[in-house]
């Protein structure tokens, strides 16, 4: 059964991709971070107050799960859709979900965990795979740069470190639900700080289609 539901899981994040891009033709990449996050935020800690234990968040350990916020999904996520409007989902999906390597790399000198053969045979595999995606012009955004590859990396680097504080966390507070909803709630607020900074609601490009598209991606994202 935990293959079936990671293969769901993967399903899910794949056609959620597809809606954020859909999305982002009328939006631009901040406006569909405050979706997601505002609705991952309100769901999350619905279920939260029905079905965790509140009287863990008296728990120092929380402060893992906030500061995991702060990376990924606030910096993270939003790095990945900037990816996404400049160099297109199939490119921008594949470098932000290297996210494992990096943080597989931060458990081994931060944890002391072993890197094993196959983890470096995959680290290998990934980066050069990354070469390839590099090497060709042709997709849907044909005008696409290779510099702007570097907004989906931060962004995998981002939800790589976000990995590692939320596995140091949940070895204090073994509440998968408390933890999503005090990491994306987090994030909402961070991300919030930062929509400031960038001009506020001038920074924001609301359109119905796009919004649509938008609120659509972060359902099936919170299902996965």
């Amino acid at each position: 059964m935990a293959e079936y539901y990671a293969l769901q899981a993967a399903f899910c994040f794949s056609v959620a991709h597809i809606f954020v891009r859909r999305g982002l033709v009328h939006c631009n990449a901040l406006t569909g971070s405050l979706i997601s996050l505002g609705t991952s935020a309100t769901g999350f800690w619905i279920l939260a107050l029905l079905l965790a234990p509140l009287a863990a968040l008296k728990s120092s350990s929380i402060g893992y799960f906030a500061a995991a916020g702060l990376f990924a999904p606030a910096i993270g996520q939003t790095l990945g859709y900037m990816g996404m409007e400049r160099i297109g989902v199939a490119r921008a999906a594949a470098i932000v979900n290297t996210s494992p390597i990096f943080s597989s790399m931060f458990a081994v000198l931060l944890l002391g965990e072993l890197w094993l053969a196959q983890n470096i045979l995959g680290t290998c595999l990934v980066i050069t795979g990354i070469a390839v995606l590099s090497s060709t012009q042709g997709s849907v955004t044909a005008d696409w740069r290779r510099k702007d590859m570097v907004f989906p990396l931060l962004g995998a680097v981002a939800f790589g470190i976000s990995t590692l504080l939320r596995k140091r966390g949940l070895v204090e507070v073994p509440d998968p639900l408390l933890a999503a909803a005090v990491t994306v709630g987090s994030a909402f607020f961070f991300f919030l700080l930062i929509v400031s900074f960038r001009g506020g609601q001038s920074a924001l490009k609301f359109e119905r289609r796009g919004t649509a598209w938008l609120f659509a991606a972060a359902l099936v994202n919170m299902a996965a």
